[in-house]
């Protein structure tokens, strides 16, 4: 079974996709593997969309790196000349992103790619962390549904009831 799912939620894109296609302006940018894609981004637009997902956890969303995208927002109707994403590339190169369109090359193992940048300075992957599910409690176990339990309670012993806990496998 095949379909083409189109979401901006990158969170359920992880949990139903085994390819992923990152587009900017109606064009391909970057083409891999899910996993493959969010352990190893490497066009600057893949990079700066994994860092503004969310993530559950404060702690760790207070203290990840983010790239910030500034410059002009291209006109869907009107692209920019060369490669859609100078105008707001950080890393743009000067006199060569805005006058010639990128080629696809493939890095490696079906990993396709649309940047002027050499392999060497796009090694620099974004390590992404999007929760599947729950954090794991107590190793790798997990809470499980709704499914809740309550402590015995005797009333004697306590004015109020204890609250529910999750079953864990």
């Amino acid at each position: 079974l095949t379909y083409l799912f189109i979401a901006h939620d990158l969170a359920v894109v992880r949990h139903i996709s085994a390819r992923v296609a990152v587009m900017y302006l109606g064009r391909v940018v970057e083409l891999a593997h899910c996993d493959d894609l969010y352990k190893g981004a490497r066009h600057p637009y893949t990079k700066a969309l994994l860092q503004a997902a969310p993530i559950p956890d404060p702690a760790i969303e207070k203290s990840r790196p983010r790239t910030i995208l500034t410059g002009e927002i291209p006109s869907p109707l009107n692209p920019p000349s060369g490669c859609v994403f100078h105008t707001r590339c950080h890393r743009v190169i000067e006199g060569l992103c805005a006058e010639t369109e990128p080629e696809i090359r493939e890095l490696s193992n079906g990993h396709v790619l649309r940047c002027h940048l050499s392999v060497e300075q796009l090694e620099t992957p974004v390590t992404v962390t999007l929760r599947e599910t729950a954090p794991p409690l107590h190793g790798d176990r997990r809470p499980v549904g709704p499914k809740l339990r309550t402590r015995s309670w005797r009333a004697d012993h306590r004015k109020t009831p204890p609250r529910p806990t999750l079953q864990c496998r």
